[in-house]
């Protein structure tokens, strides 16, 4: 009879119990919210971004919102007497790169898909050059552009081809 009673008791309690509620929230560092009598907007800056599929009326984006964002990258500092600069980031078609350096050195230019499937390789000896790729061939997604040269310079960009 005891067992009986304790159980009931742990039963109720638990029928009582109050826990934690959660609403769908985001913190991010800039946003806003902007609604009319035909659609609603909702921007938010900050967030990760996973996937975006999108047509030409419509932009869905899983988990997170930023149907529209720009990067650009700013040309670094010499680093061993070397300097890369890529651009435009993201890109529709043509992809630039700004190589300048104070020696002639070997470089070893590389783009690869997001599962690292190298769709450009080349090795160049260079001074100071541009090179320009053409982009239109390839799908729309995440790149990966690696440079590297004989004297242990390295950057990998990320590019964004639309």
């Amino acid at each position: 009879m005891k067992l009986i009673i304790i159980a009931l008791l742990l039963v109720i309690s638990g029928l009582n119990a109050q826990s934690q509620s959660l609403s769908p929230e985001v913190i991010t560092t800039v946003g806003d919210y902007f609604t009319n009598s035909y659609a609603s907007l909702s921007i938010t800056i900050g967030e990760l971004a996973t996937e975006t599929v999108s047509n030409s009326n419509n932009i869905l984006t899983q988990g997170f919102q930023q149907s529209q964002y720009f990067t650009v990258d700013i040309e670094e500092n010499k680093k061993n007497g070397f300097a890369v600069t890529v651009f435009p980031n993201p890109t529709n078609d043509i992809l630039n790169i700004d190589i300048k350096t104070e020696q002639n050195l070997n470089t070893r230019i590389q783009l690869c898909d997001e599962n690292g499937k190298i769709l450009i390789d080349e090795n160049i000896k260079v001074l100071e050059t541009s090179r320009k790729y053409d982009l239109k061939i390839f799908a729309a997604g995440l790149y990966f552009l690696k440079i590297k040269t004989d004297n242990d310079y390295s950057k990998t960009v990320k590019i964004i081809k639309r």
